[in-house]
């Protein structure tokens, strides 16, 4: 490789103290290679690394031939948080980003579909409205806190929980109730709005980290400790039953609104609930961060995780269930589709899909014909490992992982417990290589001591940057200089 060609990548090392983010209820084989034991915490680098390619076989917009709005299809979108949305239609995969589309940012938070069937997004930059064919665009009318979640209420009428607050467009104009003056009674309450849903009586919820805030006949209810609740309760996500009842997955257990009462039933693996979707049977699902996905039923929790299942991560992100009563699971990893015992699969290395790191999912009607999966030559990964004054470094261990690696991380080493790892160690050369890798994102971490460094473009971030292994290619890193801080 010339100089000219040369992409030069420094890992500098931070210390921070080691927290445990997750630990496996059960035990059993993983995809994964065996890796050092070293106890080790890990930085990120002040250059960039080589910029990290669009999937190669990501479709366009254009692709589809006749475009149908969204209210008249059966159809599931998947919203990225990186490569915009994609909708499974017609047996089809069709990605719309900001490239390809009006999609103002490929960084989706949240997505719904609206009574008329339009499609809302929630992105790192706004608000997008789609029918199908025009992609409308809303801008930020909430003002500059971050959103996490939207509903729609009727036409061109939606709700967006943000930092501090949510807000309501009528179609012309934005109104905000802030978390202090109107969703919580507490005067030192938390900003943090974390979910909003509309109730099939029109009623709107609020979902803050410490209360449930009800919005009917233009006034506003407050549940929170001493209103409704005996404790204080660190509340995530809404979903409602058939019976319109709405039940909030809290770090405690799932929380009823049943008539004019609260019931609690307690979790025992919900410290990190992401997401909840009640199906057909009113049966309640949770997704979690790191404990995979839990059914409550009749009184009793049942674990799903990649152990005694087809679920591809432990990571959760995203919930629906569609009108032929199909669960569609959203993962770190991967996109499931559960429809009774059977699991359908989908990752970048099996279709279409441009991402595998899901974070919202949204669907109409009884949901689309399910695409064949059609697996993917595998691809090849390498570079070359050098001190600053340009002396290969040999013999160092390397840890590559589909999902993002953290400074603060669990495990003896970066990738341990993650759902797909491979390591390898460089030669004289300072050349490693890591051979038959599934399409897709990876991250990766260079051991060095006592400590694992993050490959990271970010000063001071704190996870690591992920690059794209295409298909049937070999993805070359480059020269990456590894610099050690004291």
């Amino acid at each position: 490789m010339s100089n000219k060609n040369r992409a030069y990548i420094t890992l500098v090392v931070i210390g921070l103290l080691l927290i445990q983010i997750a630990c496996q209820t059960l035990t059993g084989p993983r995809p994964t290679q065996p890796s050092p034991a070293v106890l080790a915490t890990a930085a990120p680098s002040p250059t960039p690394p080589p910029t990290a390619a669009p999937p190669s076989a990501r479709p366009a917009a254009t692709n589809a031939a006749e475009p149908i709005p969204v209210g008249e299809a059966n159809l599931t979108c998947i919203g990225l948080y990186g490569s915009g949305v994609t909708c499974i239609e017609n047996n089809e995969w069709v990605t719309y980003n900001k490239d390809n589309a009006g999609l103002g940012s490929d960084l989706v938070k949240d997505m719904a579909v609206c009574p008329d069937g339009k499609l809302l997004v929630l992105h790192a930059l706004g608000l997008n409205l789609f029918d199908g064919t025009q992609w409308r665009n809303y801008g930020q009318g909430w003002g500059y806190g971050s959103a996490e979640a939207v509903a729609c209420a009727a036409a061109d009428s939606f709700w967006v929980a943000h930092y501090e607050g949510a807000s309501h467009f009528d179609g012309a104009t934005w109104r905000t109730y802030s978390v202090r003056e109107t969703l919580s009674t507490d005067p030192e309450a938390y900003g943090l709005v974390n979910d909003i849903a509309i109730a099939p009586d029109g009623a709107v919820w609020v979902v803050t980290v410490n209360s449930i805030a009800v919005f009917a006949n233009e006034q506003w209810t407050v549940y929170e400790e001493g209103a409704g609740f005996d404790d204080k309760y660190f509340f995530e996500n809404i979903a409602f039953d058939s019976r319109g009842d709405p039940w909030i997955v809290s770090s405690a257990g799932l929380h009823q609104r049943d008539g004019l009462f609260w019931k609690f039933y307690p979790g025992h693996s919900l410290y990190t609930p992401q997401s909840i979707v009640v199906d057909a049977q009113d049966r309640v699902w949770v997704g979690t961060f790191s404990q995979g996905l839990q059914l409550y039923e009749r009184g009793s929790w049942l674990t799903f995780t990649p152990q005694n299942s087809a679920l591809a991560s432990d990571n959760v992100s995203a919930l629906a269930v569609d009108a032929a009563n199909r669960l569609w699971v959203g993962t770190a990893w991967g996109l499931h589709v559960v429809d009774g015992d059977t699991w359908t699969s989908y990752q970048m290395s099996n279709s279409e899909l441009p991402d595998d790191n899901i974070v919202a999912i949204a669907v109409a009607g009884d949901g689309p014909a399910l695409p064949t999966a059609q697996q993917k030559a595998p691809g090849a990964l390498t570079g070359r490992l050098v001190a600053a004054d340009g002396t290969p470094l040999a013999n160092v261990a390397i840890e590559v992982c589909v999902q993002t690696i953290y400074s603060s991380y669990s495990g003896a080493t970066p990738c341990e417990g993650h759902p797909y790892t491979r390591d390898a160690v460089s030669n004289a050369d300072g050349v490693f290589t890591v051979e038959n890798l599934p399409t897709g994102f990876y991250n990766l971490a260079v051991q060095t001591g006592d400590t694992w460094l993050l490959y990271a473009k970010t000063p001071s971030r704190p996870a690591s940057e992920r690059f794209l292994v295409r298909a049937g290619e070999m993805t070359d890193l480059g020269e990456i200089i590894v610099v050690s801080q004291e």
